[in-house]
């Protein structure tokens, strides 16, 4: 093993979502990409102009459904799409996997410290633990 390389275990949950999300993935589009090939060989008419157009569109769905795909069926995806709406938007809770207090070796004593300066501002009184 090299001195940067670093080997992941998977558990086998783990393994069979990435499987799942990976053939939904694909199953999507290959759904969104064959009226493409088989207009692309009808003959030139006007309605196989309609037929192309719309095969054109959803082949364009595919690019749109794919990030949809892994938001949904991804946690890592998800908290990331999460944190970055948050940034947009505004909002004060962050989804990211750097901010979450699980991934923290002092989580137990910042959730308390974080009870404590709640309780302070709510009555207005200096509570330790």
């Amino acid at each position: 093993m090299c001195g940067t390389q670093v080997q992941v275990k998977r558990s086998a949950g783990e393994s069979l979502r990435i499987t799942r999300m990976m053939l939904m993935a694909m199953a999507i589009q290959m759904c969104l990409w064959v009226p493409k090939f088989v207009a692309g060989y009808l003959p030139i008419s006007d309605t196989n102009l309609i037929l192309t157009t719309v095969a054109y569109w959803l082949q364009c769905m595919n690019s749109v459904l794919n990030p949809i795909v892994y938001i949904v069926m991804n946690k890592s995806y998800n908290k990331a799409f999460m944190d970055i709406i948050g940034k947009l938007f505004k909002f004060t809770k962050t989804y990211s996997a750097d901010t979450t207090l699980e991934h923290n070796t002092n989580g137990r004593r910042q959730r308390r410290n974080a009870r404590v300066a709640r309780d302070n501002s709510s009555n207005g009184t200096m509570n330790r633990y």
